[in-house]
């Protein structure tokens, strides 16, 4: 017999209840009742069930069909005896609520048998990549000071190489507890489709072996107090030997797309900034020339014996300006040849600085060509429509609050499109592309939704050339009661508020919901609820028309989708109505 008491059950008496006329996996099916139900309430809440789905890989999409085939009453939650009642109803381990329970008991036994060492950091935690940060400060000083003290040593003051000494060691120190932090922290495995994240310290000791642990060594190895003073102090081979501190910024810079900074709101704000975007579409050449300068103007002063003879008796910053201008005139190809070499080492230093001057005036030369000649393919075309778009408008003398929001709408729709013509190119690719294509191209949202169940693939896929995408802004009603409607839409993004005039109810729509499918496949001529967008909202939206004039020559897909239907919402079942609907079409 059941408890009485809901509380009670998820408590751990579920053991009371008579289930000997479940199967095995119908059991564990009523124990992970417990594990979704996480705040112990006796009830599983609708972000409950979301967090669970997430949690194991099932597509938001099939959202709706599992809440509705447990939520009985229809109050967007599930109780136990609902839980139970779906469960005994289940006619095999395919379903969806199956499933679920099956991954989550799955996970939960993973969890607990598994060994998680302590002390282990995940790779785009916020402390890894606070920490990452912190590195690459301190590469930015290796990258720039480093190479100067060492080439400038012999004219800096005793003071200045005391403290660049000293914040050498605190340096070399920074980066030795940065080689034992890596071998506590994980990775993404990118050798599998799935990208999982790697959190084992055996496997993550032996990728990091494999990759950068080498460099990392080199990068703190103490040269200065491994060499005697004696004989290698005043060497230029001594001095080369500590950039090997250099292939740490190399490192950093290969990592900063792990950081995944763009989850953060406030970085969003920043990198869309038209100047930031600017500066890093086409700054990175100047920064890249900047750096070269610098490093090659430290490397002269390192193979100086005759370079700046009529600067040698000067200052410091009259010897490094001297070597600035010196690379400047090298990398650009200008070479004025008022400074030249003299001895073979200096000679050899100047092939090797005229060859990187030649190959960085041809990134230049090659760089601005393409920006004049070939902009990006996808902005041009947006702002070329965009201009028909705002000439279209005030041909008609739309009104200036009508023609903000007709221009408004295209900037949002044209942005989210390629330059291409969906449509054309999906329709000149073949049957077979487009059904091995289609699984990467289709939305998610759109391929798992429960009115596409037992429709082949082949068939899901062709719903691609006729899916339109828009957005919808706060506050806009997108269906509303009583209104003759053709569309069916699937939210990708976004809030909507759905209030139904029948009892008042009012539901919060999330994405991988979808609403009007009654009115897409016949069962009504209205819409029965009037739905507003709380939030800017992106919706997919399949016309009727332009549904039945696809699956014509297949009328087996719209029996199935409508048969789905009837699954989903239990007043669409007068089929008698649905015949003289799609006949009046």
């Amino acid at each position: 017999k059941n408890p009485t008491d809901v509380g009670e059950k998820d408590k751990g008496e579920t053991a009371s209840i008579d289930l000997g006329d479940l199967s095995e996996w119908q059991r564990r099916m009523v124990d992970s009742f417990k594990t979704i139900d996480v705040d112990g309430s006796g009830k599983i809440s609708a972000g409950e069930l979301r967090k669970a789905m997430s949690e194991v890989r099932i597509p938001r999409a099939r959202f709706a069909k599992i809440l509705r085939m447990a939520d009985v009453d229809q109050s967007d939650e599930i109780d136990f005896d609902e839980w139970l009642r779906s469960v005994r109803s289940c006619q095999g381990m395919d379903t969806d609520l199956s499933t679920l329970s099956t991954r989550l008991l799955n996970l939960q036994g993973t969890t607990d048998e598994e060994d998680v060492p302590p002390c282990m950091l995940g790779p785009h935690s916020s402390k890894r990549i606070a920490w990452e940060v912190c590195i690459l400060c301190l590469c930015a000083y290796v990258a720039v000071l480093q190479p100067f003290t060492l080439a400038f040593e012999d004219v800096l003051y005793e003071s200045s190489i005391a403290t660049f000494d000293a914040t050498v060691v605190f340096i070399d120190c920074c980066f030795a507890l940065d080689i034992v932090i890596n071998f506590r922290t994980g990775y993404v495995d990118t050798s599998t489709n799935r990208r999982e994240t790697v959190m084992d310290w055996r496997r993550v000791a032996k990728h990091y072996a494999r990759t950068w642990l080498l460099l990392d060594i080199l990068s703190v190895v103490p040269f200065a107090y491994l060499l005697p003073d004696a004989s290698f102090a005043d060497l230029s081979m001594a001095k080369l030997l500590k950039f090997t501190k250099l292939s740490k910024v190399f490192k950093v810079l290969s990592e900063i797309p792990c950081f995944h900074l763009e989850r953060y709101d406030a970085f969003e704000d920043v990198v869309h900034h038209p100047w930031i975007r600017l500066f890093w579409r086409r700054g990175s050449l100047f920064v890249l020339m900047v750096s070269l300068c610098h490093w090659m103007a430290c490397c002269m002063k390192l193979v100086n014996q005759h370079f700046m003879d009529e600067e040698e008796e000067s200052g410091m910053w009259s010897q490094y300006v001297l070597a600035l201008y010196w690379s400047m005139t090298t990398l650009t190809t200008v070479g004025y040849g008022d400074i030249t070499p003299t001895t073979n080492a200096e000679r050899l230093f100047t092939i090797v600085a005229m060859v990187i001057g030649g190959f960085f005036y041809g990134m230049v030369v090659g760089s601005l060509s393409s920006m004049v000649a070939q902009r990006d393919l996808n902005t041009s075309m947006f702002y070329e429509r965009m201009d028909l778009v705002h000439a279209w408008a005030m041909h008609h003398r739309l009104p200036r609050r009508e023609r903000i929001m007709v221009c408004r709408f295209f900037r949002y729709k044209l942005a989210s499109q390629s330059a291409a013509v969906e449509s054309s190119i999906w329709q000149d690719l073949s049957p077979e592309l487009q059904k091995e294509i289609g699984v990467y191209v289709l939305n998610e949202d759109v391929r798992y939704n429960p009115i596409f169940d037992d429709v082949p693939v082949s068939a899901v896929v062709k719903l691609q050339s006729i899916l339109r995408t828009f957005s919808v802004f706060v506050g806009h009603t997108i269906t509303k009661c009583g209104d003759v409607g053709s569309y069916m839409y699937i939210i990708r993004s976004g809030l909507v508020r759905s209030e139904s005039p029948e009892g008042g109810k009012v539901r919060s729509l999330l994405p991988g919901e979808s609403f009007g499918e009654e009115v897409l496949l016949g069962f009504r001529e209205c819409y029965e609820y009037t739905n507003t967008a709380m939030e800017e909202t992106l919706l997919d939206a399949i016309l009727q028309d332009e549904l039945l004039q696809l699956f014509q020559a297949m009328p087996f897909v719209l029996a199935r989708m409508r048969r789905n239907a009837c699954k989903m919402n239990t007043k669409l079942q007068d089929a008698g109505e649905v015949r003289e609907n799609m006949a009046r079409l």
